[in-house]
């Protein structure tokens, strides 16, 4: 059974991670579209979306390293402490 919840959370990890990572880049883009609306005003009058759109691409491209790592870190503190059972039957292996 171990083995099985084992192989579960393996395999979940991929797809949960993209979803968090997912969550993390929209989070980013509410905050330098908010971001730019301030410091540029109204975004809709002209074509300065399209400046945001391509710095915003640009930015993530960079960061999507970064997002992978933190998003898989976060994940698994969520789900594996030290003190668990297997966590330590790992550790032993």
């Amino acid at each position: 059974m171990r083995k099985l919840e084992m192989a579960v959370i393996e395999l979940g990890i991929y797809y949960a991670t993209g979803h968090l990572s997912n969550i993390i880049t929209i989070a980013i883009k509410a905050g330098t579209i908010m971001a730019w609306w301030v410091l540029m005003g109204s975004i809709m009058h002209d074509n300065s979306i399209c400046v945001w759109l391509f710095t915003n691409v640009f930015l993530l491209l960079l960061l999507e390293p970064w997002l992978m790592h933190t998003s898989r870190v976060l994940w698994l503190s969520w789900f594996f402490h030290k003190d668990d059972e297997l966590h330590t039957i790992n550790i032993r292996k």
